[in-house]
């Protein structure tokens, strides 16, 4: 499942690769474009470009420097801004816990984040990074994903959405939460991670709560971001717990 990526997603993902790939000369394997830009739901003014970068295990650290430093001080993006996970090749082709990385990048218009990883530690975002990239990933740079990015196991992705709809129920809006509660169910059903407006869109045909969910996709083509209610949380709640004791799939 995926869906073109945009133009300008691209452009400007084709040309990072280019840079990163002059910056690491052997060095780089892959630069594989993730989320919202390859599930048909990238929205300029809402989502950002989600990028994973897989590196050669034995990369000099002057040369993973330097690629974090052409990541960190990108000037202008596509949407909102963007998340870059630097991963060695090793990392990516037997994904298993700490979830190692080498450096996350995060820039908005607002923030700038580099975050490298200690030793012995790592980040379960990656699951999700993983298997979405494995699934649906564009290479921008290197082989299929398929070929560099291993397997995740079912219960590992389903721990792991449960675990993001709980956090999204303190943190996130309610059309955050409830979409995501609609694609975790989506997933449970056909193990297939789609966007949030195809989670909610295939809730609604086969009338799961219909009318939260189409309040959700509303505020979701308007941004409009309120807190989570009642209804909704006890809607992520369920979907969560049925993850957790593997009574969704």
């Amino acid at each position: 499942m995926q869906g073109a990526v945009p133009d300008d997603v691209e452009s400007f993902v084709r040309e990072l690769a280019h840079r990163l790939a002059t910056a690491g000369p052997g060095m780089l394997v892959g630069v594989y474009v993730h989320g919202s830009a390859v599930l048909g739901d990238f929205q300029s003014a809402a989502s950002d470009v989600d990028i994973l970068v897989v590196v050669q295990d034995r990369i000099p650290g002057s040369s993973i420097q330097a690629m974090a430093r052409i990541l960190a001080e990108v000037i202008v993006w596509p949407g909102i801004g963007v998340e870059a996970s630097v991963v060695a090749e090793s990392a990516a082709r037997r994904p298993s816990p700490p979830w190692p990385y080498q450096v996350h990048i995060n820039i908005s218009s607002a923030e700038r984040k580099t975050l490298w990883c200690e030793p012995g530690s790592g980040d379960s975002d990656l699951i999700l990074y993983y298997a979405l990239t494995r699934q649906a990933g564009w290479a921008a740079y290197g082989p299929p994903p398929t070929e560099v990015v291993g397997e995740v196991g079912r219960r590992l992705v389903a721990a792991q959405l449960a675990a993001e709809l709980r956090w999204e129920i303190n943190y996130a809006s309610e059309s955050y939460a409830v979409l995501n509660a609609c694609r975790a169910l989506r997933w449970s059903t056909e193990v297939m991670l789609c966007s949030k407006t195809a989670g909610g869109t295939w809730a609604l045909s086969r009338g799961v709560e219909p009318a939260l969910v189409r309040q959700a996709l509303a505020d979701r083509r308007t941004h409009r971001n309120r807190a989570v209610g009642l209804q909704a949380s006890a809607f992520a709640r369920q979907v969560a717990a049925m993850l957790e004791a593997g009574r969704a799939n």
